[in-house]
């Protein structure tokens, strides 16, 4: 068993926890950390269960006190840092203090970088085309074929 202190909770996987979405947190746990599906169950309970459920009075103290609401964090985890600080500014903080907590807050918690080469392939379904398009290449190929065997025989004097 995977000690859960080794365990990291990802912008992401905070995020997807703070929405309700415990199931879309394990899985970017689980592809964070590498660990199988109870470890990383565990660990984002864990992490759930140490953190105060929010109500309207934290929510409203939560400038104060430091803590970012959801969707900020989610748009910081893609990397989207002026939509943070605009969603930040949106729920009521000038746009200067909202910039400082956002720095803030991405010097105490460095959003992790993907390089192409480490972003998982994803594979696209096939196209699919219609078989008239198919049919319409072989028809004209025939018909092609046609006209110069008609034209070779009218050449060779066979008719």
């Amino acid at each position: 068993m995977v000690d859960q202190r080794k365990i990291g909770i990802s912008p992401e996987a905070a995020a997807a926890v703070a929405r309700g979405d415990l199931i879309v947190a394990i899985k970017l746990v689980r592809e964070a950390n590498r660990v199988d599906l109870r470890s990383a169950k565990e660990a984002v309970e864990a992490w759930r269960d140490s953190r105060p459920l929010p109500d309207k009075a934290a929510k409203a103290s939560s400038a104060s006190a430091g803590g970012l609401p959801a969707k900020v964090l989610l748009a910081l985890s893609q990397g989207k840092t002026l939509e943070a600080i605009k969603l930040l500014h949106e729920s009521g903080l000038d746009l200067r203090s909202a910039k400082q907590r956002i720095d803030a807050h991405l010097q105490t918690h460095p959003v992790k970088r993907e390089t192409r080469a480490s972003m998982p392939v994803t594979q696209r379904p096939p196209t699919v085309q219609e078989e008239r398009n198919d049919h319409r290449v072989v028809a004209a190929a025939l018909i092609a074929v046609a006209i110069a065997v008609f034209a070779y025989v009218w050449d060779a004097g066979w008719l």
